[in-house]
């Protein structure tokens, strides 16, 4: 299908950011990328599944997830790839009522038996439990060894932690590189310096 090194896959369940349609089209001008067609659907799930199973056709090594609300420059998605981990984030923010505004990386509370996210960057690349897919590279071997359903969202869990849990019990690494970092339109407006 193609030789690019990085597949950018963006699912759309809702509307597209101007700086997400700006990223994929410099992307789109670099011989080192594919970008896929939009996949349109909700759940979230459904377009991410559909967009490993094209992603799986083509030789590219890398899939990059940049969700509609997402952005990222070129410079950003080759420091992703020079991370030491399989699944690797860029820092992306989230907002909402009960936690406020937080970083889209977590560890797994033992204690209380759920995920804790962080609300302040680590300094250099770090390990954790489970990311957001909002803009994500993910190795090639992990698609290859994980089997069936990628991505589900069971009421439970996102499909973003699904995936995560799914590729933490096969021995993926995954991790935050907070060097990097990707505009997320829903919190840009409220003040996204986050430390």
């Amino acid at each position: 299908m193609n030789d690019n090194m990085i597949f950018v896959g963006t699912p759309v369940y809702n509307r597209i950011d101007v700086c997400t349609a700006r990223s994929r089209e410099l992307m789109a001008a670099d011989p080192r990328f594919y970008v896929a067609p939009f996949f349109c659907g909700a759940p979230v799930h459904v377009p991410r599944n559909e967009l490993v199973e094209l992603f799986l056709k083509s030789d590219s090594q890398y899939l990059l997830w940049l969700d509609a609300d997402n952005s990222i420059s070129i410079d950003g998605v080759m420091a992703l790839v020079n991370t030491q981990a399989d699944i690797v984030m860029a820092a992306y923010a989230q907002w909402d009522r009960k936690e406020g505004r937080f970083w889209c990386a977590g560890q797994m509370d033992k204690e209380r038996r759920e995920y804790g996210f962080i609300s302040r960057l680590p300094p250099e690349a770090t390990a954790f439990d489970i990311v957001g897919m909002g803009c994500t590279i993910v190795k090639r071997k992990v698609y290859e060894t994980l089997d069936g359903l990628y991505y589900w969202a069971d009421g439970e869990r996102t499909e973003d932690i699904y995936f995560c849990e799914k590729a933490k019990q096969a021995g993926f690494t995954i991790a935050l590189n907070p060097a990097v970092r990707s505009p997320h339109w829903k919190i840009r407006n409220m003040n996204e310096g986050l430390s």
